[in-house]
This record gives C-alpha cells, structure tokens and sequence, in this order.
C-alpha cells in the first residue's frame, strides 16, 4: 500500500486549512502551487462561496503578478465553471471593499496606475474577453470598461 503524499489533507475540500493552502498557493505562484491552484478552483466538491472569498481575499491583492494574473486569464477564458467566471473578472475589475468585507482590515490591491505592461496588456485581454463573451452584471460591465480606459 502507498501512503498518500505528505500533507495531501490540507487540500482536501473539507479540510480546516483550505484558506491557508490556497493564500500559499497564491503566494508561491510557482508552475506546481499555480496547478494545484486552478484545480482547487475547478474542483465541483470545493463551496463555490470559498471560491468567491479566495478570489476578494487572496486574488485581488495580487491581481497584477504575472504568473497569477496568466492563471486568472486561464480561468475566466478555459477552465473556470461559467457561473464563476464574472466573479473573477469583478476581483480583478472592482474593488468593493464596503460589500465585500466586515473586518476593519480588508485587503487592498495593487493601483492600476502601477501596473506594469505585460500584466496591463494581460488584464486587457482578460476585460475584452469578459465584455464580449461572459454574462456580467451592469456593475462589473462598467468597472471592467473603466479600467480598461486606464490602462
């Protein structure tokens, strides 16, 4: 009998430290962390409300790190189930930090106005794509074209 990997308990749907594999994840952004990232993201048996909360928490404050933001592009063109797809863009889009959190302490992103080209040339694709092929709400559809005339 093969024991599992080492510490595979911590990625399991129902593990108690889900949210702190998935900040590691995201912070690590290495080609193996990314994987395991867009699978924990695509995983069916993973609470679609956790999914929101990581892409507002752990996403948005490293909305503009390249390896990160290939993966977002991935995500809301390929791999994400549809109905998450404009939550991804609103992440990445429009910060709202009023709606989205009660602590005193919410997570900030990266200002547009320092974003370097490639990751603007990559949020332009990412905005383009959202606004011709996703089902967005007004709100998300006007953040998405306002920054799109920023960068």
């Amino acid at each position: 009998m093969t024991p599992p990997p080492p510490l595979s308990f911590l990625s399991l749907p129902e593990s108690p430290f889900t949210y702190d594999v998935i900040e590691s994840l995201c912070a690590n952004q290495s080609e193996a962390a990314l994987a395991l990232l867009e699978r924990k993201f695509v995983d069916p048996n993973q609470d679609r409300h956790e999914k929101i909360s990581w892409m507002r928490e752990l996403i948005l404050p490293r909305r503009t790190d390249m390896p990160l933001l290939t993966l977002c592009k991935h995500m809301v063109m390929q791999s994400l189930p549809d109905e998450l797809r404009p939550f991804l863009v609103e992440a990445l889009f429009d910060y709202q930090p009023e709606e989205w959190y009660i602590d005193a302490a919410p997570p900030s992103p990266p200002p547009f106005s320092e974003t370097d080209r490639p990751a603007k040339k990559t949020l332009t694709e990412i905005g383009k794509f959202a606004l011709k092929k996703l089902n967005l709400t007004p709100r998300q559809e006007d953040a998405v074209k306002s920054v799109l005339r920023d960068l």
